[in-house]
């Protein structure tokens, strides 16, 4: 049976250099298993703390957990990333150079015989008025015209400071029932599964025959979710 796995919100880069070794070590463990057992990976939005690519350039400390992505790719695993809000700016290098499908905000897909809503979440709060005020001005296209006339040194700095900013204004949510709403709606659209990340707390929730999951976090618990053709299951790596 073909399985396919789901992740969010490693928020790679943020951490201290010992726990970001730890994380990127669970991470690349974490995709060999996908390489040897999937036949697809969705990362649903935040995997790095922050996100910003210029023509010809990217961070450099993101270089060993790409080639990890490259290697899932050229060994035929098909990976969709699901774009979050530290995903600032994110342009051509995941689909020219990685092979890796970007979608904005949501998507819609059948797997086997289940139909999928998969989406960040950021913004489904209603309450959540800063972070939307936030993401009008972070991704203004000529904000981001601007941002990239300033040399990439001095705009990590910066894009690592609207990454703590947005972080810290999603911290202070504790909204999981509206996510619940939402999933609860989509399957009243036909959708068999919900896939959510943003909140970093893991839950799986089960509508008659349908469910709902939220991936969690990859930087304490380490959760993931699961999907083998008959259910979708959150889980703890290492399984």
């Amino acid at each position: 049976m073909e399985q396919y796995f789901f992740i969010s919100d490693a928020h790679l880069g943020h951490s201290d250099p010992g726990t970001e070794r730890h994380k990127e070590k669970l991470f690349k463990d974490f995709l060999i298993h996908v390489r040897k057992n999937a036949a697809g990976l969705f990362i649903v939005g935040d995997l790095f703390d922050f996100w910003f690519e210029y023509k010809h350039a990217i961070p450099s400390r993101y270089f060993t957990v790409l080639s990890e992505l490259k290697k899932c790719t050229d060994s035929g695993v098909e990976i969709k990333y699901i774009t979050g809000n530290h995903d600032f700016w994110m342009f051509d290098f995941f689909p020219k150079h990685l092979g890796i499908k970007v979608y904005k905000d949501f998507l819609e897909q059948s797997i086997l015989s289940k139909r999928f809503y998969i989406t960040h979440g950021d913004g489904i709060a209603k309450k959540d008025y800063g972070y939307r005020v936030l993401k009008k001005i972070i991704q203004n296209k000529i904000n981001i015209s601007l941002f990239r006339l300033v040399h990439p040194d001095i705009s990590f700095e910066v894009a690592g400071f609207f990454s703590r900013l947005s972080r810290n204004h999603r911290e202070i949510k504790n909204q999981d029932q509206e996510y619940v709403e939402f999933a609860k709606q989509k399957f009243t659209e036909g959708f068999d599964c919900v896939v959510i990340g943003h909140t970093h707390r893991a839950l799986e929730y089960h509508h008659k025959n349908k469910t709902y999951v939220n991936t969690g976090e990859w930087y304490e618990k380490f959760t993931f979710a699961r999907f083998s053709g008959d259910k979708l299951t959150l889980e703890n790596w290492p399984v």
